[in-house]
């Protein structure tokens, strides 16, 4: 596994990851909880969140003009791949 993908594994073990007894919003029961946006929105691992994007593209031939979703989890996201782009050879706006 590369290191930046090394870096952000450990970003979200220690930010986002949590054991204990939860109940989800399906009403199920988990001992395990992840919430990403506890990591992504980290200024930490902005770059690293939008390299993880952009390789991946990469891998896949693809090539956007703009990158989103939805607002609450997808903003920290867009942003990094955005900002990250720019030392890409090419921009994808946010």
């Amino acid at each position: 596994m590369p290191e930046y993908l090394e870096q952000l594994r450990g970003l979200l073990t220690r930010y986002s990851v949590r054991s204990g007894d939860f109940v989800l919003a399906s009403g199920q029961r988990s001992s395990l909880y992840v919430d990403a946006k506890l990591t992504t929105c980290r200024a930490a691992a902005t770059r690293l969140v939008g390299r993880a994007f952009l390789e991946k593209m990469r891998q896949r031939g693809w090539r956007p003009a703009a990158i989103g979703g939805l607002s609450m989890g997808a903003d920290p996201i867009a942003i990094a791949v955005a900002r990250e782009s720019l030392d890409w050879d090419f921009r994808i706006d946010a």
